[in-house]
C-alpha cells in the first residue's frame, strides 16, 4: 500500500475507487492481494493502526521528513534538487535518499516509541513483549566519533526525540571493492578501534551501547530456547536438541569469558555493506546493534561475506593479531573458535528481540 504525494497524479484506465463492501466481489488481478487491501480500508475506516506499525508506514510522515530535511538543509547552506528516494523501509528503518546542491546525503529512522519498552501482544492483549535491542544510533555515532574521527559516519542533523538524523554519503561499501586486501585493511582498523575501546567502557554505556557481556548472554538462553515463534520453523526433533545444548552453552559463556580478552565495542551487524570504503580510510556505520559483548562476535559477521577458506582463516589470523597483548595466539584461536557459536546465539538474540517488535507484515 502506497501513500500518493503527487498532486497531479490520476488513476489509470480502467481503474475504480472502491470500499470495503465493493471489495467482496470485486474480480482482481492478483486475488492474494484481497486480504492486504481488506485490511487496509479496515485500519482506514476505525481510524486505527496496529501497536506496533512503524511511523513511516503511516500517512503524513513522508512529509513531516522531507519538511525536517529541507529545514535542516536550509541551515547548511544547501537543498533538495530532486524528488526524495526511499532506500529501503521495513520494520526497523527506514533509509532515504536526497540528491541536494551539494550532492548526496541519506536520511535514517529507527523506531523510538518501544525502543527498551515492554508493549502488550496483539495476539493476546496481555503478554510482554521483548525490548528492542537497539542503541540510539544518531547519538551513538556522535559519541564515536569523539573517539573515532576518522571511521565514522558524519552527522549533519539529528532529531534525538524521533531517532532521526542526516548523514553525508559513505562512500562505496567494502563488497564492492575490487580489491579484496581491503577486507584485511577493515578488519584490522577494526580491531584496533576495538582494543582502543576497552579503556572505555564506561563511556561507551554513557554513550547509549547496550550491555550485552556474556553473563547477560547466559541469561538469554533459556529464554531464546523457549520462545515457540523463534524455533517455529523446526521440527520436534530439532527443537529438543537444541534445548538439550543449553546448558553446554551457557558453560560456553563461562569459558569465553575465562580468556584475558576484554569484553569491548562490538558494531553487532559487521558484514561488509556495513563498511564503506573511502580512498585508504574505512567508514562502520549501521550502529544500531551497538554494544558492550565479546569482540570476537563481530569477526563471525564479517568472515559470512568471505567464501574461500584459506582466506577466512588468513583474516583470523589478521584480526586476532590485534589482541596479542591479552593472549598468545594459541589461545586466541581457542577463544576465536569458542566465540563463533556464541556469536550465533547472540545474534539469534537480536533477532528474537526484532521479531518481537514487528508486525507480522515485516516478517516474511
Amino acid at each position: 500500500v502506497l501513500e500518493n504525494r503527487t498532486l497531479t497524479w490520476t488513476p489509470s484506465a480502467g481503474a475504480q475507487w472502491v470500499g470495503r463492501a465493493a471489495l467482496a466481489d470485486l474480480a482482481l488481478a492478483i486475488p492474494g492481494q484481497r486480504a492486504i487491501i481488506d485490511t487496509c480500508l479496515l485500519e482506514s475506516e476505525a481510524q486505527a493502526t496496529p501497536l506496533l506499525r512503524t511511523p513511516w508506514s503511516k500517512r503524513g510522515w513522508f512529509a513531516s521528513v522531507e519538511s525536517w530535511i529541507q529545514e535542516q538543509l536550509a541551515h547548511l547552506d544547501n537543498a533538495i534538487v530532486a524528488p526524495i528516494e526511499q532506500v529501503k523501509s521495513w520494520g526497523i528503518s527506514c533509509i532515504l535518499r536526497v540528491l541536494t546542491t551539494q550532492g548526496n546525503i541519506y536520511f535514517k529512522a529507527i523506531p523510538t516509541s518501544f525502543m527498551h519498552e515492554q508493549v502488550p501482544s496483539s495476539a493476546s492483549g496481555s503478554a510482554e513483549k521483548l525490548p528492542l535491542l537497539f542503541a540510539h544510533e544518531p547519538a551513538l555515532i556522535q559519541s564515536l566519533a569523539v573517539l573515532y574521527p576518522r571511521n565514522m559516519p558524519t552527522v549533519l542533523a539529528m532529531d534525538r526525540e524521533r531517532c532521526w538524523m542526516l548523514q553525508v554519503d559513505f562512500g562505496t561499501e567494502l563488497y564492492k571493492n575490487p580489491d579484496k586486501s581491503a577486507f584485511e585493511r577493515a578488519l584490522r582498523v577494526h580491531g584496533q578501534m576495538q582494543v582502543a575501546a576497552t579503556q572505555h567502557i564506561d563511556t561507551l554505556f554513557v554513550a547509549g551501547c547496550l550491555d550485552r557481556r556474556l553473563h547477560i548472554l547466559e541469561a538469554q538462553i533459556d529464554p531464546l530456547l523457549s520462545d515457540e515463534d523463534v524455533l517455529s520453523d523446526l521440527d520436534t526433533g530439532q527443537v529438543a536438541q537444541l534445548r538439550t545444548s543449553a546448558p553446554r552453552l551457557k558453560a560456553m559463556c563461562h569459558q569465553l569469558a575465562s580468556y584475558a580478552v576484554p569484553q569491548t565495542l562490538v558494531h553487532g551487524d559487521l558484514h561488509t555493506g556495513n563498511i564503506a570504503v573511502q580512498a585508504s580510510n574505512y567508514i562502520y556505520f549501521d550502529w544500531t546493534d551497538g554494544c558492550v559483548s565479546h569482540p570476537f562476535f563481530d569477526v563471525a559477521t564479517f568472515l559470512e561475506n568471505v567464501d574461500d577458506p584459506s582466506e577466512r582463516m588468513h583474516l583470523r589470523d589478521v584480526y586476532l593479531s590485534q589482541w596479542t597483548d591479552y593472549e598468545p595466539m594459541a589461545r586466541l584461536l581457542e577463544a576465536f573458535q569458542l566465540s563463533q557459536m556464541l556469536a550465533a546465539v547472540h545474534q539469534a538474540v537480536s533477532y528474537q528481540h526484532i521479531m518481537s517488535n514487528v508486525e507480522s507484515t515485516s516478517k516474511a
